[in-house]
């Protein structure tokens, strides 16, 4: 299973719109479309329910969403444990939104990266409700967002 698929899916399920989720992950509908028939098939289950006027999420779903975000979380921390190498002492995971890279961090992280031998840089675009989430439980060091965040706690 392709770990695009559960992120579309969890960009669908929280927007309740292809549309949406398609701006959100920065693809076009059909492709929003596409991966969701795809997740679909190899589970062998309709996960939203496409009959009424406003997309609504099956039972089968409502279950995928805990399983999907532990995924996404284990991958997360796969990749950030497997893709250090031995002589790293320290790595930073940063996270933005894809307008902020081109305005300021590209620059930033080359220098970061030129000054700082024994530091291994992550760095992923996410939208600001990924952003958040994944600042929230730690999966990401910084964030870089337009806007302030909001935490509940």
């Amino acid at each position: 299973m392709k770990i695009e698929l559960l992120k579309t899916f969890l960009e669908v399920s929280r927007t309740l719109h292809f549309r949406l989720a398609a701006e959100s992950l920065y693809i076009t509908q059909s492709a929003v479309s596409a991966r969701i028939k795809l997740l679909e098939d190899d589970l062998g289950v309709m996960l939203f329910d496409r009959s009424q006027k406003h997309l609504k999420l099956t039972p089968e779903g409502n279950r995928l969403i805990k399983h999907a975000n532990e995924l996404l979380l284990m991958w997360q921390k796969t990749k950030q444990d497997v893709g250090v190498s031995e002589h790293i002492s320290s790595q930073l995971v940063i996270g933005s939104m894809m307008s902020i890279w081109d305005i300021i961090l590209q620059s930033w992280l080359q220098k970061i990266h030129r000054n700082l031998d024994d530091l291994s840089l992550m760095t992923t675009n996410y939208s600001p409700f990924e952003l958040r989430k994944n600042l929230l439980s730690r999966l990401i060091d910084i964030a870089f967002l337009f806007e302030p965040l909001m935490s509940k706690n």
